[in-house]
C-alpha cells in the first residue's frame, strides 16, 4: 500500500527544512492496522526523521483494518495504541498544549464509536475550545476525515456529514483558525468564516482529482503528494505546502488578530512573536 523506500527518501532530504520540532500525521500511517509488519516498516523508513522530533498522529480508518474480530469496534485500534498513543493518554481525543497554540487530536472515525463515546468526545473538544478562547490561545485541530472536500466519491460519507453538522459550528463559535486533515487523496485548502481547512495530498495509493462540491475551496491540486510546513507564533500561522521535490505549491499566512477580533489585538501584540515556534 505504501512505498516505504519513497517515504525514506522524501523524509531524509526534507526534514532539515526549517526548525522542525513536531511532526503531525493525518492518519492512515499503515494500510492494515492489525499487521505488525507494516508498523515496523513505517518506523524503519521514518527512523531518521523521528530521531530528532516526536510524531503525533490522529487515527485513520486504515488503522482499524486487519484487526480481526473484536467484541464491538474499539475506540482506539490496539496496534495504534501500542505504537502511537500509549495507555496513559485519553483513548479518543486529547490536546497538546504549546506556548503559542493548542493542538486538538480528534478521532473522526465516528462510525466506530458508540453514542456515549461520541458525546464524550464532542464534550471534551468543546471544553478545550472554550478554555483556549478564554485565554485567547489559537487552536489547531487534527483529524483524519476532512470537513470539506472536492472528492465527490467521499464528500457524502456519514462521518463527514456529521462533522459538518457538529464540528463546523464549534470551530466557528470558538474562532478556531486551522483544521488539518487527510483521507481524500488530494490537496485542498478551504476557508469558511475565518476557519481554514487544509487537506494533505495522498502519499500512497491512488491520487485523486479535485472536481466539484466544495463551495469554500480556495486552492486545490490534483494527483500530488504533499507535505505542509507550519510556523506558529502567537500572532500568526505561516503555512507552506510542498511537493516531495520541495516545489512550493501553496502558501498562506493566518493573522490570528483577525480571528480573535479587535478586542484581543492589543493583548496579542504584547506577546513574544519569534521566541518560541513549532
Amino acid at each position: 500500500f505504501t512505498d516505504q523506500h519513497k517515504l525514506r527518501k522524501m523524509l531524509d532530504k526534507n526534514w532539515e527544512y526549517g526548525n522542525t520540532n513536531l511532526l503531525l500525521h493525518g492518519g492512515d500511517i499503515v494500510h492494515k492496522g492489525g499487521q505488525i509488519e507494516e508498523w515496523e516498516e513505517f518506523f524503519a523508513s521514518a527512523s531518521l526523521a523521528l530521531s530528532y522530533r516526536p510524531i503525533v498522529s490522529t487515527i485513520g480508518n486504515h488503522e482499524y483494518q486487519g484487526l480481526g474480530f473484536v467484541p464491538g469496534p474499539p475506540r482506539v485500534p490496539w496496534q495504534f495504541e501500542k505504537y502511537l498513543r500509549g495507555k496513559t493518554l485519553p483513548r479518543s481525543s486529547f490536546v497538546i498544549s504549546l506556548p503559542q497554540c493548542n493542538i486538538i487530536i480528534f478521532n473522526s472515525n465516528l462510525n466506530r464509536m458508540s453514542s456515549i463515546d461520541k458525546d464524550e468526545q464532542w464534550g471534551f473538544i468543546e471544553k478545550e475550545m472554550k478554555r483556549a478562547l478564554a485565554y485567547k490561545k489559537a487552536i489547531i485541530v487534527l483529524l483524519h476525515y476532512p470537513v470539506f472536500t472536492s472528492n465527490i466519491f467521499k464528500k457524502n460519507k456519514p462521518e463527514m456529514l456529521e462533522l459538518k453538522a457538529r464540528l463546523v459550528p464549534l470551530l466557528e463559535k470558538y474562532k478556531v483558525p486551522l483544521v488539518l486533515s487527510g483521507d481524500v487523496h488530494l490537496y485542498e485548502r478551504s476557508e469558511k468564516e475565518r476557519v481554514n481547512y487544509l487537506t494533505a495530498g495522498a502519499f500512497a495509493w491512488h491520487k485523486m482529482l479535485s472536481l466539484w462540491g466544495n463551495p469554500y475551496q480556495k486552492f486545490s491540486k490534483s494527483f500530488v503528494t504533499t507535505y505542509i510546513w507550519l510556523k506558529v507564533t502567537k500572532q500568526k500561522i505561516h503555512i507552506k505546502t510542498f511537493l516531495t521535490n520541495r516545489s512550493l505549491i501553496d502558501e498562506q499566512i493566518i493573522d490570528l488578530k483577525k480571528n480573535f477580533g479587535q478586542e484581543s489585538a492589543d493583548w496579542l501584540a504584547t506577546q513574544p512573536s519569534e521566541n518560541s515556534e513549532h
